[in-house]
């Protein structure tokens, strides 16, 4: 969320859509049914769990705390005393990167 909304790649991120060729060919090549969603987009979260092709998984908490039109580390909110937001942020990106590195196959936009 935080790079497609506030990088040079502002409106141009795919949606779950844009990546659905691509899942279909390597799960046909690897025999993949199960896919690790790793996203800052709740509306891919809720894109994935229409699915009946695949069964996605993935992290479960608070995507809002990403809905910002800021860059990350221009968010104070996130480090203001007694906030808990920053831990919680770290929290997510570090199970999202366990997660994608015990993962047989990735597909990503970077």
């Amino acid at each position: 969320w935080d790079a497609c909304h506030t990088t040079e790649r502002k409106g141009r991120c795919k949606g779950l859509e844009g990546y659905m060729p691509s899942i279909r060919v390597m799960a046909e090549k690897y025999n993949i049914s199960r896919i690790f969603l790793a996203t800052d987009d709740e509306q891919v979260i809720a894109q994935a769990r229409q699915s009946t092709e695949f069964q996605f998984v993935h992290y479960e908490y608070d995507r809002q705390m990403m809905a910002s039109t800021k860059l990350i580390e221009r968010r104070t909110e996130l480090y203001s005393p007694g906030s808990m937001q920053a831990h919680h942020l770290m929290m997510s990106t570090l199970i999202d990167t366990l997660l994608l590195a015990e993962s047989d196959a990735l597909i990503a936009h970077f």
